[in-house]
């Protein structure tokens, strides 16, 4: 028979599903994506008749996708970095070179979001080719996602620095 003590083991023990707004909407993208394409499988080689419109948006998908990715992993820290470098040398001249890093990479991440955005501005009055909507959503989007990934990078260079400071 469980106790409790039991069950309060099983609770410990249980995995802790790190979950925040990005990964939810990168989740939500994702089933998207799924949905959109059993669609265009099923009409294609089920109904031998396929809609026009599924390749295009599951394309369009697919690159926003990405993005919320980007997001998750940025907060995660699964991008990759020059970790090497600063395994060998001293904890200063790591600190010195996480620190180049990230200056690297917020300064690629928000130039990537101008860019972004002045191809949203260039494209407004383009159309996609199957459904009518502005192709600058998609390049909007995506310089929402790069916004964001600037302001996590940011925000995760503080609290690094804020734990080195609080580790000496």
């Amino acid at each position: 028979m469980k106790t409790e003590s039991d069950t309060a083991e099983q609770l410990e023990d249980a995995p802790v599903i790190d979950l925040t707004a990005e990964d939810t909407v990168a989740l939500g993208l994702f089933v998207a994506l799924l949905v959109i394409v059993f669609l265009q499988f099923f009409t294609r080689y089920v109904l031998n008749s396929s809609f026009g419109w599924t390749e295009e948006i599951a394309r369009y998908l697919l690159v926003c996708t990405v993005f919320a990715g980007c997001l998750r992993a940025q907060r995660r820290g699964g991008h990759m970095a020059l970790d090497l470098l600063g395994r060998w040398r001293d904890r200063a001249w790591a600190r010195v070179l996480q620190g180049a890093i990230q200056v690297v990479s917020v300064s690629f991440f928000a130039a990537l979001a101008v860019l972004a955005w002045q191809m949203g501005e260039r494209l407004h009055n383009q159309r996609m080719a199957v459904v009518d909507v502005p192709v600058s959503v998609l390049y909007y989007l995506i310089t929402a996602f790069l916004a964001a990934l600037v302001l996590r990078s940011v925000v995760g260079w503080i609290v690094y620095l804020r734990t080195q400071e609080g580790g000496k």
